[in-house]
């Protein structure tokens, strides 16, 4: 289910915002208001939450860790938190 909107004035000068739902697997960025933009997270979309208009309003995100062995493998095992979507900026999106 994906809701597009372009973010341009239209003839009769109404501003329309592009509007893309998330779906699991998409690469997303954590806002965060008590830190600088360059230090926001990452994180992958586990699952989408669909409320009750059937909208996705919030998202069961993995957050990325920066602890990792030699090998390139987690040290510890991964955190996951529940975001509504508007505090979420969609870096890369799953292909279909």
């Amino acid at each position: 289910m994906n809701i597009y909107r372009h973010s341009s004035k239209d003839q009769s000068g109404t501003v329309k915002k592009l509007i893309v739902d998330l779906r699991q697997g998409d690469i997303v960025i954590v806002k965060d208001e008590n830190l600088p933009r360059n230090q926001w997270s990452l994180a992958l979309v586990e699952e989408v939450i669909l409320s009750t208009d059937g909208k996705v309003r919030k998202a069961l995100l993995r957050m990325a860790t920066q602890r990792l062995d030699s090998s390139g493998a987690q040290i510890e095992s991964p955190s996951f938190i529940h975001r509504p979507i508007h505090k979420l900026v969609l870096l890369h999106r799953v292909e279909d």
